[in-house]
């Protein structure tokens, strides 16, 4: 028997609330929303192309 979780907006605005309060206050207070820099885009890329071939490998190796 499976359990279907169906999440509300209060409950994912609760685990937000959780998880800014389990967290260190300086990691906490910063936002999610930097602009993306060179850097980040390429390691971004470097990572979707490494996940994607892994699933490839995968899917021959089946």
């Amino acid at each position: 028997m499976s359990t279907i979780y169906r999440a509300s907006i209060n409950s994912i605005s609760d685990m937000r609330s959780l998880r800014t309060k389990l967290m260190n206050p300086h990691v906490a207070d910063t936002s999610d929303d930097r602009p993306l820099t060179p850097g980040r885009a390429i390691g971004g890329f470097i990572s979707l192309v490494l996940l994607v071939g892994t699933g490839v490998y995968l899917f021959v190796a089946w």
